[in-house]
């Protein structure tokens, strides 16, 4: 059986084989898309049916899954109740908390288990999944077009499951907490007793980690995967203190329009611009990717804590090609307060192929993990959103009667095709009449279209005066960059509203400017000389706040300012020379 996960820009396939409770690894592959492949399925496929025969995979039987936006699964309670009604009640409540409409979906649940309390009453526990199905025949299409033969589309918590089954205590007093840091998603679920009662997705992961080393430090992605083996994180007292600093929310809002890295290492000092050591650029590097990913799962396992305060983390297991970033379990073991253990469940197999690498696996095998569970009996043994297909049959001879009675069907089919037709051409004959009487009633009512067609173009004359007052963006945003500042500014929003007179008619564009600053005077000398430029008026301070970013370990006092005024009109039009020719 063949476990293929396509994660990102990556595919990753695992071959095992299940005989008399044992799983023997047979083979595995891994390979990188280019960016405009990764929505061609044909183009995916072909990659795939490559990678296996490099590889000398043997398997013809596919399993794959789906995750992201597309997909849900989360565990449900209900009271005991028929499995009739069972099944309608688990609908509802999926169509209620779905992200996504369920009649465009494959849905499944499986029943967990069932508790009896004291006082006699039940209850039953439900796991239920759901998938787009577009997006699950977008995956079919792949293993299709790779030569496979589809056996089964699951989500990736539900593989993550299989792969460490086990591995995970069935302990009814504590809880096992798997982490998979994928190429694109982070995959968080926590198990009680086995079993999975909370999962969530993250839209963050190791692509993230890369695409931070290359722009910050100027390597490729290749170089930027070694030097995250290598350096990662590195949990030193200088790196301890750069990754505590939380990146305050408003930071985030304002990326678009401010070079965060640059900020941050100006806010941080002199002596972080000193740090030129290569363990130091990449735990710079990555600081901003791991304070997020680490936030979200903070957010996820503080939301399981608050419900259920009786019970514990006994372990977390981290696996993925994220968790081969160097010491991020010490980091989140240290920030969610339980021990973090990186797993690899493919250094457990027994190879059954001289193909199989042992260095390799112990190297990059937590990195298979997702494609190794799918590959599991395990992971679809409940749950399976593969679409129903029918199987095809051979046809047989036909005999006399069955000859006859397709002879009858013809005529009687024959029949009513001509029927149709001449039902049809009635029809049309209906159709044209009406359509008579109807152009005769619009032939009465010209005046009141006369004055319709009046109000619109007075409606088109407003709509071309305002698009006439349309400011050149790019002259505006230059005149404004060009002011000279006394101090350092950071703008968190810039912003220009049209207004209009009663009659719809453009009059100016109010501009309202918001930002931080460390010092009340910088302000007052951008509100200065914005004053001064012709086309501006208006120009006034309208609010100037203290306010601190940070934490405990660093802070910083800043200002939160807002600035607002108008723009004139009548020096800002782009098509005044254009409007004077016509």
């Amino acid at each position: 059986m063949l476990g293929v996960d396509i994660d990102g820009d990556i595919v990753n396939v695992v071959e095992v084989k299940e005989t008399g409770g044992e799983v023997v690894l047979f083979g595995y592959a891994t390979a990188k898309l280019p960016e405009d492949m990764k929505s061609d399925t044909v183009a995916v496929g072909t990659v795939l049916e490559r990678m296996i025969a490099t590889r000398g995979l043997a398997g013809s039987d596919a399993v794959t899954c789906i995750e992201g936006t597309d997909t849900f699964a989360k565990q449900v309670s209900f009271p005991h109740m028929p499995d009739s009604d069972l099944r309608n009640a688990v609908w509802w409540e999926a169509e209620r908390t779905s992200p996504f409409p369920l009649q465009e979906a494959e849905f499944a649940y499986h029943l967990i288990k069932e508790v009896a309390f004291s006082d006699g009453s039940r209850k039953v526990d439900v796991l239920v999944a759901a998938a787009k199905k577009e997006r699950l025949q977008e995956r079919i299409k792949v293993l299709e077009a790779a030569g496979l033969t589809p056996v089964g589309v699951v989500v990736r918590a539900l593989a993550l499951l299989a792969a460490l089954k086990n591995d995970i205590p069935k302990d009814a007093t504590t809880a096992t907490v798997l982490i998979d840091i994928g190429r694109s998603f982070t995959t968080f679920v926590v198990c009680e007793e086995g079993h999975p009662t909370f999962i969530r997705e993250m839209r963050i992961g190791d692509a993230d980690f890369t695409e931070s080393i290359c722009a910050e430090i100027g390597v490729s992605p290749e170089a930027a995967e070694l030097l995250k083996r290598r350096h990662g994180i590195a949990l030193k007292e200088e790196e301890q203190r750069l990754l505590a600093i939380a990146v305050h929310e408003e930071l985030e809002q304002i990326s678009d329009t401010l070079d965060i890295w640059g900020d941050l290492r100006s806010a941080l000092g002199e002596e972080v611009e000193k740090e030129k050591s290569e363990a130091k650029q990449v735990a710079v590097a990555v600081r901003y990717p791991v304070e997020r990913l680490v936030g979200e799962i903070e957010r996820s396992l503080g939301f399981w804590r608050h419900n259920n305060p009786s019970k514990e983390v006994a372990q977390i297991f981290l696996t993925g090609v994220g968790a081969l970033l160097k010491d991020i379990d010490r980091l989140l073991s240290a920030r969610l307060g339980a021990p973090v253990k990186v797993v690899n469940p493919l250094a457990q197999l027994r190879s059954g192929s001289p193909t199989v690498k042992k260095e390799e696996i112990e190297a990059t095998g937590t990195a298979f993990t997702v494609a190794y569970g799918l590959a599991l009996q395990e992971s679809r043994k409940y749950i399976n959103l593969m679409p129903a297909r029918k199987a095809p049959t051979r046809p047989g001879r036909l005999n006399i009667t069955q000859v006859g009675a397709l002879f009858v069907a013809a005529a009687i089919s024959l029949f009513a095709a001509l029927l149709t037709v001449r039902l049809s051409y009635s029809a049309q004959i209906s159709a044209v009449e009406e359509e008579g009487k109807v152009l005769a009633m619009k032939n009465r009512k010209g005046p009141e279209l006369v004055q319709r067609l009046k109000r619109a173009k007075a409606s088109l004359s407003i709509a071309r005066k305002a698009w006439d007052a349309v400011p050149d963006w790019r002259e505006v945003m230059r005149k404004i960059s060009e002011v000279s500042l006394h101090g350092t500014l950071w703008f968190r929003n810039l912003s220009f509203e049209a207004a209009s007179d009663q009659n719809g008619n453009p009059t100016h564009y109010k501009l309202r400017i918001e930002g931080y600053s460390y010092n009340a005077q910088a302000v007052t000398s951008l509100a200065v000389a914005l004053s001064h430029l012709q086309e501006m008026s208006d120009i006034r301070t309208e609010s100037l706040l203290p306010v601190t970013l940070g934490d405990e370990v660093f802070s910083r006092d800043l200002f939160l300012f807002v600035i607002t005024g108008k723009l004139r009109l009548k020096d800002w039009q782009r098509f005044k020379s254009l409007n004077a020719e016509r």
